[in-house]
């Protein structure tokens, strides 16, 4: 996981967010308290300088008057000195007020790249050589060839004169201190004889001092650049005290002392000195807004998570917040600064203040009054229905394939400017639209413009119950939502129901589909954290509202018998439709209660896989006249036996079924023959009898068949049927309608595979999985010549032997123009495999190509990311 996603799954954590926010008003405090510290250093500046403005007076520099002892004084004159700074190093030296050296090193400098590509991230390093005044890092990823020196071999540095004087008076040395250094000193060959001869000193092409050979430069060479104050005429406003001067301290303000090269009036060095409290007073106050900014945004976040259970997520949600937070950050500024010169200047002090107030006044009523739009989460305006409306969602979830009932709300909706009223007529114009339509992307483009707009707000009331539709911890609004209406939840927290039933309902009035699940995995301090959630179902069952709820799924839970007793017994589940209750031992006894369920008949379907049946209990269920509208049954790895199979398949109750899935029950081939002869079975249009030791006699038995006439899905793994049993299916005409074939590790070798190339009744097979089996190169190139493949878009053929020529063979054939999703992991494709796929035309339809464990080059896997990019999976 990249550290993006990490920091985006660990933002949802209610600890997280405190902590941010604790971070938030900690930066907001700092900000606070160094705004007010220092608007009072900036009053106290600007008092200092009114006062000092009215006290100063003009002196010249001929001579000290004694009676300007202790006064504020302005003067101009000419800083000198007899004094000649030297640097002790190369005995440069000149007759200045300072010198100063700057050293520079040639040295490595490495530069890091991050790229994307499939999926990976690819990092590479860039070492190249530059002049930098820093110290010389050493700590490369790759230091052979890269190595730099331990430091610079000189630092920088500066040497004052020992007196500046201006006329009789010496400037103390923060004052001539205050005069730039800004002039270059050219090394001269005069200069250039005072370097020690071991140094080995040349100078450059710009008169700088050059520690090597600047023809050639060598990693660890240094140039040196000096520069100078020369003597000059400055001004200064100061006290004098004797031969020199002080800070000047007036009755009210800050201390006085100013220095400014060249001649000016005094006026002009006050004013100067005023702008220059005022930029740095513009540099604090824009600082520290920012400060504020961020902590308003963290606090903000907290404050949007805990009132509507809200937290931002991505780019523009997250600017939202910050550019909110700007907002009450600026008002915040704006009544500290104006509260802090109130008392200076009253008029600007006040005026400052009246901006911060009307700036909070203004947003707290923007925000208050957009209950429906984007802001309305921020506060707790969280979306509500009301009671008209709950009723016709509540209709619709008991009705949900009737268009009129949402088209009549979406329209009252979007009278109301409720742009869920849109999104639920876009919805319902984009599925009346075949797939491919043109007509469809501008109304899949507005689809999903509002719901990245609008989900959270239509989800706020859930989340107040912690229930979001998440992937990963990332916000999936449309897994929770169809036809435009909330519709499902998944529950996987104590405390929802039946605790808040009626708040759930309300949050969701359209909900028809609950599913049900034991853990719920949140992010925690230092890594993560399981919570367990042991439903209270006899509790549940209670629940009044069940009554519009259609599918419940509670496979995700560890369930008792009794906890299906309470279920069937319900009568509140009088319009259930869809009932999974899988991987449950609730054995025979459990099969009995839904067989006598005195509520559950208007089951569509049932899954009650894994549950521990028996034989017993598919004769009870077998014998329940109440499921007689069951179109889909799951009775999967329940050890039913042959005698099971056979009650199922004489059950006068079940002739709707349309799928049924008796996969891992051992069923043999009597139980496959009682399957095929019912006289109940023929609609199936989908039959899963994979491992059941049918074997080829099984095979023949269903082949033979016209009860199976209808299937479009035929699954038959882990049956033993071998090359004899696949020409059973090949040559029937009864599977002419089979659309998907599932065949795996059922012992097929080459011979199978052909057998299976000469079907001429398959010609509708859209995906065909022939996984963990024996095909060879052999079998491969049958199946390439097979024109049964013309419509196939999904082709599994992991885990089965070398077949380098197959594959070649494969990706040539003129039958697989339809291809989107090609398996062959686990087999040795080989570098000559590798070529074909990677110049294979399969590329035009290919949307997915696996290739796990395949004995690939690293040329073969390369060339065929170069072909396949993202489609491609190693």
């Amino acid at each position: 996981m990249d550290d993006d996603t990490l920091w985006r799954r660990l933002g949802r954590s209610a600890v997280v967010l405190t902590l941010a926010a604790l971070f938030g008003l900690f930066w907001i405090l700092v900000a606070g308290l160094m705004v007010w510290w220092f608007e009072g250093k900036v009053i106290a500046s600007a008092i200092g300088l009114e006062h000092g403005a009215a006290d100063a007076r003009t002196i010249n520099a001929d001579a000290i008057d004694a009676g300007n002892e202790g006064k504020l004084v302005h003067l101009t004159g000419e800083a000198a000195t007899a004094d000649e700074p030297a640097d002790p190093d190369f005995g440069v030296a000149a007759k200045a007020l300072r010198l100063t050296r700057e050293v520079e090193v040639y040295q490595w400098k490495e530069t890091k790249t991050e790229t994307k590509k499939n999926d990976k991230t690819i990092v590479t390093y860039k070492y190249t050589l530059i002049w930098s005044k820093g110290k010389p890092p050493r700590n490369f990823v790759e230091p052979v060839g890269h190595m730099n020196p331990a430091d610079k071999p000189y630092a920088d540095g500066q040497w004052a004169a020992a007196k500046v004087r201006v006329g009789p008076f010496t400037l103390r040395p923060e004052q001539a201190s205050q005069i730039p250094a800004d002039e270059p000193l050219a090394i001269t060959p005069e200069l250039l004889a005072k370097v020690p001869n071991d140094l080995k000193a040349n100078i450059d092409g710009e008169g700088r001092l050059y520690l090597g050979d600047p023809e050639a430069p060598q990693v660890g060479d240094a140039r040196i650049r000096y520069k100078l104050a020369r003597p000059q005429t400055v001004t200064l406003v100061a006290k004098q005290t004797g031969d020199t001067f002080e800070p000047y301290a007036p009755a009210e303000g800050d201390k006085v002392d100013l220095l400014k090269p060249g001649a000016h009036a005094p006026q002009a060095m006050f004013e100067a000195a005023a702008s220059s409290s005022r930029v740095v007073g513009w540099v604090v106050r824009v600082f520290a807004l920012g400060m504020m900014t961020f902590g308003f945004y963290y606090v903000l976040r907290r404050q949007v998570n805990a009132a509507s259970g809200l937290p931002p997520e991505g780019f523009v949600a997250n600017l939202k917040t910050f550019l909110l937070g700007g907002v009450v950050a600026v008002a915040f500024l704006c009544l500290i600064v104006g509260g802090r010169w109130l008392s200076y200047q009253a008029a600007f002090g006040g005026t400052v203040l009246a901006i911060g107030a009307v700036t909070l006044i203004g947003m707290f009523f923007v925000l208050r009054t957009r209950r429906s739009g984007t802001f309305a989460n921020l506060f707790g305006g969280a979306f509500k229905w009301s009671a008209d409306q709950r009723e016709q969602l509540r209709r619709i979830a008991l009705d949900p394939d009737n268009a009129k009932l949402r088209l009549d709300l979406a329209a009252q909706l979007e009278k109301k400017g409720n742009p869920l009223g849109e999104f639920m007529r876009v919805d319902h114009e984009m599925e009346s639209l075949p797939e491919g339509d043109r007509r469809r992307t501008p109304l899949e483009t507005r689809w999903s413009e509002l719901l990245d707009a609008h989900g959270r707000t239509w989800f706020a009331p859930l989340r107040q119950l912690k229930l979001v539709p998440e992937i990963m911890n990332i916000f999936f609004p449309s897994m929770w939502m169809h036809h435009g209406v909330i519709d499902e939840v998944k529950i996987d927290l104590a405390g929802i129901l039946p605790e808040k039933a009626e708040q759930l309902f309300a949050a969701a009035p359209g909900l028809r589909v609950l599913e049900f699940h034991n853990v719920r995995v949140e992010p925690a301090m230092g890594g993560w954290k399981d919570i367990t959630y042991n439903a209270d179902v006899p509790a549940i069952a209670k629940v009044p509202q069940l009554q519009q709820i259609a599918v419940i799924k509670m496979s995700g839970l560890s369930m008792t018998v009794e906890d299906l007793k309470a279920l069937a017994a319900s009568p509140n589940l009088v319009n259930l439709r869809e009932l999974d209750f899988g991987y449950h031992r609730v054995g025979p006894e459990g099969a009995v209660s839904i067989a006598r369920s005195p509520t559950l008949k208007r089951l569509r379907v049932l899954e009650l896989r894994a549950c521990e049946l028996g034989e017993s209990g598919a004769v009870a269920l077998a014998g329940a006249a109440n499921l007689a509208q069951l179109t889909t049954l799951n009775l999967g790895a329940n050890s039913m036996g042959p005698a099971g199979a056979t009650a199922i398949a004489g059950s006068p109750y079940l002739k709707n079924l349309k799928t049924l899935a008796l996969d891992e029950n051992k069923i043999g081939p009597h139980g496959a023959k009682a399957l095929a002869e019912s006289p109940h079975l023929g609609q199936l249009t989908s039959l899963d009898l994979g491992g059941n030791e049918m074997g080829a006699g099984g095979a023949a038995i269903l082949a033979r068949s016209p009860n199976v006439a209808n299937l479009t899905t035929l699954k038959v793994k882990d049956n033993k049927l071998g090359g004899t049993g696949i020409r059973f299916l090949a040559t029937s005409p009864n599977l002419a309608k089979v659309e998907i074939l599932e065949l795996d590790s059922n012992e097929i070798d080459d011979a199978g595979a052909a057998a299976l190339a000469a079907c001429v009744t398959m010609t509708k097979l859209k995906e065909l999985s022939l996984a963990y089996n024996n095909l060879g190169d052999a079998g491969l190139k049958a199946l390439a010549k097979w024109p049964g493949l013309g419509r196939v878009t999904k082709l599994n053929l992991r885990q089965n032997k070398s077949f380098t020529e197959g594959v070649e063979a494969l990706v040539a054939s003129p039958h697989l123009r339809c291809l989107q999703e090609l398996d062959l992991s686990g087999n040795s494709v080989g570098a000559a495999g590798a070529r074909a796929l990677a110049s294979s035309p399969l590329v035009g339809t290919l949307k997915s190509l696996w290739l796990s464990e395949a004995n690939l080059t690293p040329e073969g896997e390369q060339a065929i990311r170069q072909r396949y990019g993202d489609k491609a999976h190693f």
